[in-house]
């Protein structure tokens, strides 16, 4: 009697489930990115992206194996690897983010309020286009596959920066089109720099073009453990001002101020010529010399070249990239390819140099006076990259040359 009622009770209680692990809902939203369902993919794509930085990691994690594979090939991509380079692309906002993974904010607020939230400075970047298109400026390209891709560099903003970059203005394009059915396209003119700031938006550096990775990363980890210290400890102007001071002279100890010495034009001044503006930035100079002498005979520097310093060679992420965006010929002839490495490295180590002495004279201006990043930006596109804003044409018009094209070629 007494087992007879012990098994009806024993039938009754209710069943013990052990308790499961929380769901991520961040990892359902992430398997869906690649589902067939396109308008299910795209919201899911689309929630990942509001969700920050969190969204691109759930990514990842939920596409290991895929994300890896693509960002390793060499070759053309599968569909499956299409479909996930597009979503990183689309998360992280950034053109061939399969190389780098990197989440950037294109919305400064939204990225203040996540330096406030996780202590970290700013690393903000400002470009002539946008930095999810193939055809921003010829830097901000250079900057995808030599810094963003170097896994060095992109270990670096992953765990030390909060990013965000904005537009200056649309990048000029030129199209050639030789008549039977073959097309050159490319930008033209512009150039990019990287501003690290506090959490309240305060200036601490500026990172002017073109770097080699390792001297990039060197500039920046310095500029990160300083923004943090001023942020923990409430320092103001006087910290700040020793830390301008101490960067101006590594900049001039490092030499660069002996290659190049910027004579900032005024802003308000006549538009420079497109070609000047080029030799601001050798390793863009290089691609758009040949476009420049084709528009108006101009004759862009490229006599100076330097050997890069250890470290600042590019990575095996990065010639995989770089390989990427060569032409057929080059890349798939290994001697070609290893030559436009060496071309390039050669170029950025150049463009270092005389960036450091860019750099030395946006250090100068902060020390000089307090401005703010706008004030700043503007000077910084006028004075230095020659690209000023009261020039919508950047240098590319001559209004007393004649073309023989109605308006002069211009098209409203």
């Amino acid at each position: 009697m007494i087992g007879t009622l012990t098994a009806l009770l024993l039938s009754c209680a209710p069943l013990h489930v052990a308790p499961q692990e929380p769901q991520d809902p961040l990892s359902a939203v992430a398997r869906t990115a690649l589902a067939a369902d396109a308008t299910a993919a795209d919201q899911a794509i689309a929630r990942l992206r509001a969700a920050g930085p969190a969204g691109l990691q759930a990514f990842l994690a939920e596409h290991r194996d895929l994300a890896a594979a693509t960002a390793a090939a060499d070759g053309p991509l599968t569909a499956a690897q299409q479909r996930c380079s597009a979503a990183m692309d689309r998360i992280g906002a950034q053109r061939d983010n399969r190389f780098a993974q990197l989440y950037w904010f294109t919305d400064f607020d939204a990225a203040q309020a996540e330096a406030k939230r996780t202590g970290r400075p700013i690393l903000s970047l400002h470009l002539l286009g946008r930095l999810d298109e193939e055809l921003s400026c010829a830097n901000s390209r250079f900057f995808r596959m030599a810094l963003y891709a170097n896994a060095q560099v992109g270990a670096l903003l992953r765990e030390r920066f909060v990013l965000h970059w904005q537009s200056v203005r649309p990048a000029p394009k030129v199209t050639v089109d030789y008549g039977d059915g073959r097309k050159l396209e490319t930008t033209i003119t512009g150039n990019s720099i990287h501003y690290v700031l506090t959490a309240s938006g305060a200036i601490v550096d500026a990172l002017p073009g073109l770097y080699g990775p390792g001297t990039f990363t060197r500039e920046l980890a310095e500029a990160a453990a300083f923004a943090q210290h001023v942020g923990a400890a409430g320092a103001g102007m006087p910290m700040s001002r020793h830390w301008h001071a101490a960067a101006l002279r590594a900049a001039a100890a490092a030499g660069a101020a002996r290659i190049f010495a910027p004579v900032p034009a005024p802003v308000d001044g006549p538009a420079p010529a497109a070609a000047v503006a080029a030799e601001r930035a050798v390793s863009k100079g290089v691609v758009e010399a040949p476009m420049l002498r084709g528009m108006f005979g101009a004759s862009v520097k490229e006599s100076l070249r330097l050997t890069p310093v250890s470290g600042d060679q590019l990575d095996a992420s990065s010639r995989r990239m770089f390989a990427t965006k060569c032409v057929p010929e080059v890349r798939s002839a290994t001697a070609q390819l290893a030559a436009a490495v060496t071309r390039f490295e050669m170029s950025m180590a150049t463009d270092t140099a005389l960036n450091q002495a860019l750099r030395a004279s946006i250090l100068g201006r902060l020390l000089a006076e307090p401005v703010d990043l706008p004030m700043l930006d503007q000077w910084v596109y006028s004075a230095l990259f020659l690209t000023p804003a009261n020039d919508p044409w950047l240098g590319l018009l001559e209004p007393n040359g004649f073309t023989g094209i109605e308006n002069g070629g211009v098209r409203r």
